[in-house]
């Protein structure tokens, strides 16, 4: 698995897979997990960790709640489709 991820821009994972396995997504550079409203995605899952480098991004729909993106991620997202 790890010599896949080495050949890719990006390894995107599902939000039950983050919390059935918490994985460091290593050594892909750009970690992506993908939820409905970011339920139990939560910042301390091994994927965000500061000291792998690279970026870790949450694809998430409008279903997550404004209070789940500032109190777990981020303040305003990155994109809006709306």
């Amino acid at each position: 698995m790890l010599a896949l991820r080495e050949g890719v821009d990006a390894v995107i994972i599902g939000a039950a897979n983050l919390r059935a396995d918490d994985p460091d997504l290593m050594p892909s550079r750009l970690r992506v997990v993908v939820t409905r409203a970011g339920d139990h995605v939560t910042p301390t899952a091994r994927m965000f960790a500061k000291n792998l480098g690279g970026e870790a991004i949450v694809a998430h729909t409008s279903a997550m709640s404004g209070e789940t993106r500032v109190s777990n991620f981020i303040s305003e997202p990155a994109y809006s489709a709306t």
